[in-house]
């Protein structure tokens, strides 16, 4: 997380296999038990969006989203953040760093391309068009 003025005008949420299926586990359990057969609907749309990131190998540690305030981009807030990330995979013993971005944002590829990723494939899927405006992305890693 990046403070400016008290604010929060960076942050990054990142996490390990691990924590991805204590936190899967546990969202399906809250959602299910506190909100009935609306939970059960929310949370099937919730995973058909996990099975885009598909399973977390154990050796990556994944970027789930980079975001810096749009007046502060190109300070250097960004790549900050994920020093920090890598910091902290590389202390939970993490190969490599992996995320999905979009593959119209162009200006987030420009970035990740100059902090050392490598694009290793894209998917289309159009159904995904009308729920969420886009169709698709691009998944990336960067070797630790």
């Amino acid at each position: 997380m990046y403070v400016n003025q008290n604010k929060v005008k960076g942050l990054l949420l990142g996490y390990g296999s691990e924590e991805e299926r204590k936190e899967t586990l546990t969202s399906s359990m809250l959602l299910i038990s506190s909100m009935g057969i609306y939970g059960l609907l929310l949370l099937e749309r919730l995973l058909r969006i996990r099975n885009l990131i598909g399973e977390i190998p154990d050796e990556d540690y994944y970027i789930h989203c980079l975001a810096v305030s749009p007046e502060l981009r190109g300070q250097g807030i960004g790549s900050l953040l994920m020093k920090e990330a890598e910091r902290i995979a590389k202390l939970s013993n993490k190969k490599r760093i992996s995320l999905l971005v979009e593959a119209r944002n162009k200006r987030a590829i420009k970035f990740y391309l100059r902090e050392g990723f490598k694009v290793i494939g894209q998917r289309y899927d159009t159904s995904f068009k009308q729920r969420f405006n886009f169709d698709s992305y691009m998944k990336m890693t960067k070797a630790l």
